[in-house]
């Protein structure tokens, strides 16, 4: 929720057409403009849980999202800053080629029983690795 004056003033950026990081650009458009944002603790109960795999595609998604951002989303995502590390440390390819050899390995982890958190975590960056 926002003031409506808050919402004609940064209106939300309609550049982005797909899934992902639309709320982190405007968290940034905010920040950006010296708005305020108050987090609220607003649990909620999610009877409509999606399926590993629409989860797996629109992860997808949201890579290439952040791709097509990235210059905007600058200091604005960790997987950016942790890519730009190894950037510098001239790790990417490594990453390409380890995410190349084992994406299979982790797609199935991933849409299995007990997915594993650290595996979607590389899965992101291998993905967006393989978009540069």
């Amino acid at each position: 929720m926002m003031p409506r004056k808050v919402a004609l003033q940064y209106p939300f950026n309609e550049k982005i057409r797909t899934y992902g990081y639309e709320d982190t650009l405007m968290g940034k458009t905010f920040e950006c403009g010296g708005v305020k944002v108050r987090h609220i603790d607003n649990p909620l109960l999610n009877t409509d849980i999606e399926e590993n795999v629409a989860f797996l595609e629109k992860t997808k998604e949201s890579m290439q999202t952040l791709f097509q951002m990235k210059e905007e989303m600058r200091g604005y995502s960790s997987l950016l800053t942790v890519y730009s590390r190894l950037s510098k440390l001239h790790f990417i390819s490594f990453v390409s080629v380890a995410f190349r050899i084992t994406r299979n390995m982790i797609e199935r982890n991933l849409l299995g029983e007990k997915p594993c958190v650290k595996l979607l975590q590389f899965y992101k960056l291998g993905y967006y690795a393989q978009l540069t």
